[in-house]
């Protein structure tokens, strides 16, 4: 069980964050990661955007982003896009207990 950052939220500290199996974050500066399963979608803030796109980048060739925008999309139908398998991973942290999580 994780505490969260205050009583007022469902926001627990995360610190580290990869794209792949690589750090796609550098700096040791904690996110609030927000559990909100009302969202339709998962929010990252724009300096993250930033590097977690430029990432993605590197391993799609056909991925355009417009930063403007805060999107990706392929410049070609996704049936021509090679699947791969790219995990999203974080460290939530409380201070006293701590966990790795993906999504893929």
């Amino acid at each position: 069980m994780f505490k969260t950052i205050d009583e007022k939220s469902w926001n627990v500290q995360a610190t580290i964050f990869k794209l792949g199996y690589s750090n796609f974050r550098t700096e040791d500066i904690p996110r609030a990661v927000s559990l909100n399963p009302h969202l339709p979608y998962i929010y990252v803030p724009d300096d993250d955007w930033q590097m977690l796109s430029d990432e993605l980048q590197q391993i799609y060739y056909n991925l355009r982003c417009n930063f403007d925008d805060n999107i990706c999309q392929f410049d070609t139908p996704c049936d021509h896009v090679k699947a791969a398998d790219i995990p999203f991973q974080f460290e939530l942290n409380d201070g006293s207990y701590r966990e790795e999580f993906s999504i893929t």
